[in-house]
């Protein structure tokens, strides 16, 4: 959420203003080595947020996985033979 919010908009206004720099003569070169620092720096926090989000909600899943697979394997050592032959 808080890099959609605040990282993007911060990479498209870096993105626009290197553009500006080649296109045009509006943009100084001490601004565009800025913009290019901050389009990098954002690149970084976002893959690093973004990955560490992923490989948490993907341990939770695995997590909530295996309690099912526990539930399932408790219940049919539960059963009884007669129970087990039915099925």
């Amino acid at each position: 959420m808080y890099c959609e919010l605040v990282l993007r908009p911060i990479q498209a206004f870096a993105v626009g203003q290197i553009t500006l720099y080649f296109t045009t003569d509006r943009v100084t070169f001490e601004l565009a080595v800025e913009s290019a620092a901050y389009l990098a720096i954002t690149t970084i926090a976002f893959a690093l947020i973004r990955n560490t989000f992923l490989f948490l909600a993907m341990r939770m899943g695995i997590r909530a996985k295996s309690a099912m697979n526990l539930l399932v394997y408790r219940k049919i050592v539960r059963l009884s033979k007669s129970a087990l032959n039915e099925v």
